[in-house]
């Protein structure tokens, strides 16, 4: 007997509020003398309930920092089977209604009241759940107001805060493109004057080497023997000798 294996190649049908979904294959099978035989293979699938990420052991605030209606980012949430996951605050110790939960997609805020200043209790003990429809996810948050003297550690940081810190990185990225491109422009500036400087003296060279004929060869004796005829017709020679008297206007027939 072989032994076979499924292989699942895409998420599996899943039915919002059913945590277990059962699903029926049949296989059938035949050999070389046409025996058939066939089986069915049963998978259930189960739900998988909201992951909560990023959730810190204690989330410390600064009474300071609180504004009217100030929010401060505590988790963020997903779901395995991508449903859709709604959070919300099941129980408070100490109860009070200056704090509530507010969900921006899948990240999750802590909305504080101004007037939490007016309440002497410093730390109180949250119970969040989050739900896909299906399941739910319930955990514990600890959550302590301080003041700037006492507020030891990481503190959370508002929604307004992370804002800002989102766009001091989009500046500096966008300085660093700016800086990017005009270095390039600059070095493809300083390469095409590079050229046309190349171009310019070559096209100096070439005018004077235009002025020889390539094809022009030169000849010593042609030159010379020019050079002779010029002499000779220009030049006054005179033959003297130490001892030989010179006649002047001498008639050899007289």
């Amino acid at each position: 007997m072989n032994n076979g294996s499924v292989h699942v190649k895409k998420p599996l049908p899943h039915v919002i509020g059913q945590k277990n979904t059962t699903l029926n294959f049949t296989c059938a099978v035949q050999d070389s003398c046409l025996n058939l035989a066939s089986t069915t293979i049963t998978i259930i699938s189960h739900n998988a309930p909201p992951v909560v990420t990023e959730l810190p052991d204690m989330l410390k605030i600064d009474l300071e920092k609180i504004q009217d209606d100030s929010s401060f980012y505590i988790f963020h949430v997903e779901d395995p089977s991508t449903d859709n996951v709604s959070c919300a605050l099941s129980r408070i110790y100490l109860s009070m209604d200056e704090l509530t939960l507010k969900m921006d997609g899948n990240d999750a805020y802590l909305l504080v009241s101004n007037h939490i200043k007016n309440n002497l209790t410093l730390e109180h003990d949250l119970q969040i759940w989050c739900n896909d429809g299906t399941d739910d996810t319930v955990f514990n948050l600890t959550v302590r107001f301080c003041t700037k003297n006492n507020c030891q550690g990481i503190t959370a940081s508002s929604q307004s805060n992370k804002l800002q810190i989102i766009l001091v990185y989009c500046f500096i990225a966008g300085m660093l493109i700016i800086i990017i491109i005009s270095v390039y422009y600059l070095w493809k500036r300083l390469k095409t004057v590079n050229v046309e400087n190349g171009t310019h003296n070559s096209s100096r060279q070439s005018r004077y080497i235009s002025t020889i004929q390539p094809n022009s060869a030169v000849h010593l004796y042609d030159d010379l023997e020019q050079n002779g005829h010029q002499q000779i017709s220009t030049d006054n020679v005179e033959m003297s000798a130490p001892e030989t008297t010179i006649y002047e206007n001498t008639n050899p027939f007289i």
